[in-house]
């Protein structure tokens, strides 16, 4: 008994070491900054930070950052990438969601398709906020993400802080977001990108996502002001570069393709791909990473 009890007090030792080497330092130079472990099973050569920061009206704001390979030893410039997630994540799944994105994007960089950048992803503790402010003030998102998280972004960090420089992309409710968030506030983005959006109109909100239509909007007025549909007319003279990939999940990609059929019939220009995919992000970035990378350097490169 005593033989099997050490040799389970060596193996539990191993795996602490093992969890120490994929974990990443403890990081007090940025305010806010705390210690944050990456999902081991995706190996990356950059580093992933959490930070809580207090924000507008004293707001808690969580995000995570991911820093490229060399960061620390350059002075070097980056553009931004940021990534709104889909309803209802846990907030360490908002951290492996910025993991598996670093990973996806160091190998982009290594096969000479984008150059490194830092990610961002904001966490949403409602879980259904459609990255939008609520009509009564109690929830403010779409507050948080433009007014406190991008500014602490560019003056924490070495960002190239201009609509050139930053880029915004989401999944499933988070494509809701980046889509609205692009068109809303085009000045802060030169590029959007969005993996199976749930691009919700009042209609399909309403008899689909009821709760989250009361909570948020309340009415079809006040949902008109972050409605995709509704900004995509209102911002017709806006150059946006889009790019949109839509799974194989039934009703998201309804979502999809009725909302690339708006945007033809506005004259929008746009570059969709289908997918052989469920509804998940990292399967749709392993499918059309390479393209979605390719469109967003060309983007960059173009500003």
């Amino acid at each position: 008994m005593k033989r099997r009890t050490k040799v389970i007090l060596a193996v539990l030792g191993l795996l602490v070491v093992a969890l120490g080497v994929v974990g990443f330092r403890l990081r007090n130079q940025l305010p806010g900054v705390i210690e944050y472990v990456r999902q081991a099973e995706i190996p990356i050569e950059g580093e992933v930070q959490k930070v809580v920061i207090t924000g507008t009206g004293g707001s808690e704001r969580t995000f995570f950052v991911y820093l490229p390979p060399g960061y620390e030893n350059s002075d070097e410039r980056y553009k931004t990438l940021y990534h709104l997630h889909g309803a209802f994540v846990r907030e360490d799944w908002a951290g492996y969601d910025c993991n598996g994105i670093g990973a996806q994007i160091e190998s982009a960089v290594a096969a000479g398709i984008i150059e490194p950048m830092i990610i961002v992803c904001p966490w949403d503790p409602e879980g259904d906020s459609m990255w939008s402010d609520s009509y009564d003030g109690q929830y403010t998102m779409w507050t948080g993400f433009t007014q406190d998280i991008i500014p602490y972004i560019d003056a924490n960090y070495r960002t190239i802080p201009e609509r050139g420089g930053r880029a915004l992309q989401g999944f499933s409710m988070g494509g809701f977001g980046a889509t609205m968030n692009a068109l809303r506030s085009p000045e802060l983005f030169a590029a959007l990108i969005v993996w199976d959006g749930a691009l919700h109109n009042w209609e399909t909100l309403t008899s689909t996502r009821e709760s989250i239509a009361t909570k948020m909007f309340a009415s079809e007025d006040y949902f008109m002001q972050w409605s995709p549909w509704e900004l995509t007319s209102n911002a017709s003279d806006v150059e946006m570069d889009m790019f949109l990939v839509a799974g194989n999940m039934a009703a998201v990609r309804d979502f999809n393709e009725r909302f690339w059929g708006y945007l033809e019939d506005e004259g929008r220009d746009f570059v969709h791909y289908d997918a052989n995919c469920p509804h998940s992000v990292f399967c749709l970035m392993d499918q059309y990473g390479e393209e979605a990378f390719t469109f967003l350097a060309n983007s960059f490169a173009q500003q």
